[in-house]
Parts: C-alpha cells; sequence; structure tokens
C-alpha cells in the first residue's frame, strides 16, 4: 500500500491537479476513474458538494480507498476524527476558488507566533459584486467546542446585500449560537464569544474593502472604508520616487565622517594632513570647528564630534568636505588617528559597576519603600522568599536608521534642507539653535 511521499502518492497529485484544471477550464474527462499501478482509483466527482468541501482520499488495506469530506461530520469529538486508525491518508483534495469568493482565516492566541489558539475562525461567502447579494456563506469556530464547530444556524439565516444590516444579523446570530456557560473549560468565556463576533466583524470589513464598499450616504470626502493608496506608494515600488542619493545639484559640495574604530577610549590627535592632500578634498572639520559646549541625541549628551572621550563604535570624530562623495570617504578613511583604547561596557553589569547611566537610573520599587531605599524588613515571617533577577532585550534608543541630507544656503542665513528622517521638528530645532 503506498503512503506519503510513495510513488503511487506522487502520480496521483498529478493526476487530480490535472483533472481538477481540466475541471475549472470545462473540459469534461471521458473517463469516470483513473486508476493507478493498477490498484488505486479515484472517482471524478461533478456534483456541487465536491466544489463545497477538501478531501481527503484514505487507504487501508481492509477497505481499500475511500474518500471522506472534511464537513461538519468530519470531527467525531475532541481530538477525534472520522479517519479511521488503519487509514493512510493519498491525498488531499483543495477546491479551487470561484469567481468572487472570498475566503480568510483569523487565529487569536496569547502570542502572534507558535502558540495555542483562544479562538480561530474561518470565513467563506460568495458574493455578487454587482448586487452585493450574499448567494452563500460558511462559518466555522475552532475553541468555541470540543472540536471545530460550523455556524449552520447563522449561516442558514444570514442572507441579504453585504451592508450594515446584515454585518448587524450577523452580529446577532453568532452571538445567539455561539454563546458559553461560565464554567466553560478553557475559561474565558465572555472573552471568547466576544472574538467570535470581532473577527466576522473582521471579515465583514476585509470583504468590504476588497469590494471596495462604503455606505451611499458616505461624503465623498470621508476616507473611512476606501481603498485609498499611500501617497508615496506608487512611485515608490516603480522607482519613480526620488532620494536624496539622486539628487545630482551644480557646486554642491559632499561630506563623509571619520568614524571612531573603537568603542571606548580617548583621543589623543588627529592628522588630517594626508587627506587634504588628496585631489577634490576641500577641507576637514573636528569638535574645534564647532560651537563650544554643541551636543545632540535624545538626551542632548552627544558632542557632535569627539574631543576627547569615545563612547561607542563609529562616532563621529570629524569630517571630510570634497567635491564628490566617493572622494569625501576615500579622504576620511586617510585621517590618521591616535587612540588610546580602553575597556567597552557591552553589559547592564559593566555599566553599574562603572557608574555608567543614560540620564537616571530607572528603579522599580516594591511597597517597601522609604526615601527611595527598600525599608528593612523582616522576611523570616514568610513561608516563602523569591529573589532573583531578570532581563529584558529592549533598549531605551539606539541610532539605527541611516539618514542623509542636501543642505543648500540661501541668503539672511536661511538653510533648505532636504533630508531623508522622520524628525523634521528635531531638524528645524537643531539648525535654529
Amino acid at each position: 500500500m503506498d503512503g506519503f511521499g510513495s510513488k503511487g502518492s506522487s502520480k496521483l497529485s498529478v493526476v487530480i491537479n490535472v483533472l481538477m484544471a481540466q475541471r475549472q477550464a470545462g473540459i469534461s474527462s471521458q473517463q469516470d476513474e483513473v486508476v493507478l499501478d493498477n490498484h488505486f482509483a479515484v472517482e471524478l466527482l461533478e456534483n456541487e458538494h465536491y466544489c463545497k468541501f477538501i478531501q481527503v482520499i484514505l487507504e487501508s488495506e481492509e477497505r481499500g480507498v475511500r474518500r471522506l469530506a472534511i464537513d461538519e461530520h468530519f470531527f467525531l469529538s475532541y481530538r477525534k476524527s472520522a479517519i479511521e486508525t488503519d487509514e493512510v491518508v493519498k491525498a488531499i483534495l483543495i477546491p479551487f476558488t470561484r469567481e468572487n469568493q472570498f475566503f480568510n482565516v483569523y487565529k487569536q492566541a496569547q502570542r502572534r507566533e507558535d502558540d495555542v489558539a483562544i479562538v480561530t475562525g474561518a470565513f467563506n461567502a460568495v458574493i455578487d459584486p454587482k448586487t452585493l447579494v450574499l448567494q452563500e456563506m460558511r462559518i466555522a469556530f475552532g475553541g468555541m467546542a470540543p472540536t471545530t464547530k460550523l455556524a449552520s444556524n447563522t449561516v442558514q439565516q444570514l442572507q441579504g446585500k453585504w451592508n450594515q444590516s446584515l454585518l448587524d444579523e450577523g452580529l446577532e446570530l453568532i452571538a445567539n449560537e455561539f454563546s458559553l456557560p461560565p464554567g466553560v473549560p478553557g475559561g474565558m468565556a465572555r472573552y471568547r464569544q466576544a472574538l467570535t463576533l470581532s473577527l466576522f466583524l473582521k471579515f465583514f470589513l476585509d470583504v468590504a474593502n476588497r469590494l471596495n464598499q462604503v455606505p451611499v450616504d458616505q461624503p465623498p470626502h470621508d476616507p473611512v472604508g476606501r481603498a485609498i493608496p499611500h501617497v508615496s506608494g506608487v512611485k515608490h515600488v516603480t522607482g519613480e520616487a526620488i532620494y536624496c542619493g539622486d539628487m545630482q545639484l551644480s557646486d554642491c559640495l559632499h561630506m563623509a565622517f571619520v568614524m571612531s574604530p573603537i568603542a571606548s577610549g580617548t583621543l589623543e590627535f588627529v592628522d588630517p594632513s594626508d587627506a587634504l592632500e588628496m585631489d577634490g578634498v576641500v577641507d576637514f572639520i573636528g569638535a574645534s570647528d564647532v560651537p563650544e559646549g554643541a551636543k545632540i541625541g535624545h538626551m542632548n549628551d552627544t558632542p557632535i564630534f569627539v574631543k576627547d572621550k569615545i563612547t561607542y563604535h563609529g562616532q563621529p570624530i570629524g569630517a571630510i568636505i570634497a567635491v564628490d562623495h566617493e572622494t569625501a570617504r576615500r579622504a576620511a578613511n586617510a585621517v590618521k588617528l591616535k587612540l588610546n583604547r580602553e575597556k567597552a561596557i557591552i553589559s547592564i553589569e559593566d555599566a553599574i559597576e562603572s557608574d555608567s547611566y543614560l540620564g537616571r537610573p530607572l528603579a522599580i520599587h516594591s511597597s517597601l519603600l522609604e526615601n527611595d531605599l527598600v525599608a528593612e524588613h523582616e522576611w523570616s515571617g514568610y513561608d516563602h522568599v523569591v529573589e532573583g533577577e531578570i532581563r529584558t532585550g529592549g533598549q531605551e534608543h539606539f541610532y539605527l536608521e541611516t539618514s542623509n541630507c542636501i543642505v543648500i544656503p540661501h541668503e539672511d542665513d536661511e538653510m533648505e534642507i532636504i533630508i531623508s528622517t522622520q524628525g523634521i521638528t528635531g531638524v528645524q530645532v537643531l539648525k535654529a539653535s
């Protein structure tokens, strides 16, 4: 008997794909069955039942081959299906999606990935795009019963156009059909009931958006529910968007940073003489060329250029000005630096030991607090005392996004700045200061 990955199973998959493609194209087969290796036959089903359900082809040595629909009779009880213990799954038949058919599945769990679902929902609807009339609907929920449960009563009564009235009716029908008692296994009865309504609403809005459907009386300027593309989306995906690197300005000088090759230490001196002798290099600027005390950063504690203390790898020490960007970069690499390397602070323990904090240390205390110090307390009277430490991967902030800009001077000390940043206001404040 052939199983998963066997020669017969592989042939079956090919034949089924061909037959389904023929069926989709409207080509009927001249045969009622296809025989593989003289022992495996698959009947062609042309009825409506085939189009509605996924089916599995099963085979057992004792009973032979049979076809089983994954419908309301497939799951018999908790973790038990209609597949017999001696049967092998030969193939899974998945119907083609029909025109004007909308299908979505949703899962709500404690976390987004790799977790058991609290409630799942699967929704399948066929809607006439011209009249918006619901022609067919199937809804199933997991987590609301010992097995996956179809919303049979809801889909039997739900009818009409895909609009607010249908949404209201569907929410009421689902609420009545999927009620849970307070002591239901798994708990969270009210939350799970609310999830069934939330998932149906999510499917309704998704379909309405794909139909580009909004209420008739909605004003044209109201964007809610309308499929509105991102203002720059077309330019981004077609490559027509212009970035700073794409702009070519005449008489434009280019700057490249001279950056620290060490993470911690002190700067003894900088020698840009070799770089300044290179063709196309205009100037070098460093800490002595900026106002004393000028700093940047979220905590306003980072000097523009290193004067003596180096606190991180890649920290700007100076900058080369040249006629083009490539020349500026090559010259920046030619600047000579004399550095004293020190032990880098790369862990929380190192930072605490070195008394190195970003602002005031954040402390989370219990209620046993006196003047920011944990009060003396007699713990011997408790049966259990838990102590230890906890770590998180979060950081206050670090410089992640690369950025460049073009600065065009104008009259009266005015500057036009074209910059790739999300913090436009911050740039304006820095320029004004």
